[in-house]
């Protein structure tokens, strides 16, 4: 599990720190997010705080060897057009030569809202090879998807 999933799931409803949205530290009303107390998103032990107080307990706790730094994930670099996407998706599937790794970190690291929308506009080829019943037309026998 990344620690985005972490995350996502400490923002969800259910899991948001009781009271109203103020930092428990100083008070301020802006840039307000969830706090773990104990130092982990492991934890639903949270509460409260401004991004700058947040910021200065993590770096308390740190030093202080308490709880667990959060692992950013930043993707890579986006695929920058729809030619480059339908090649990553060929060498993914293992009907185009190269690095299948990198076609994957590709295809992740571009926005999944553009992702759709090639794929929703690669339909018609995805049909021909394909078939109109998502047959084995085309697809070499080792491919297992």
């Amino acid at each position: 599990m990344t620690d985005r999933a972490k995350r996502y799931r400490a923002n969800q409803e259910g899991a948001l720190p009781a009271g109203p949205r103020r930092c428990n530290y100083c008070g301020v009303k802006k840039n307000v997010v969830v706090h773990h107390v104990q130092g982990t998103e492991d934890h639903r032990d949270t509460t409260w705080a401004c991004r700058s107080c947040n910021t200065r307990i993590g770096c308390w706790m740190k030093k202080a060897g308490i709880g667990k730094r959060t692992r950013q994930f930043n993707p890579g670099t986006p695929i920058p057009d729809y030619a480059h996407y339908m090649w990553s998706i060929g060498v993914a599937r293992g009907v185009a030569p190269g690095d299948v790794n990198q076609a994957w970190a590709d295809i992740l690291a571009t926005d999944p809202e553009l992702r759709s929308r090639w794929t929703r506009e690669s339909w018609g080829a995805r049909k021909a090879i394909y078939g109109s019943r998502g047959g084995q037309v085309g697809r070499p026998a080792d491919v297992p998807f």
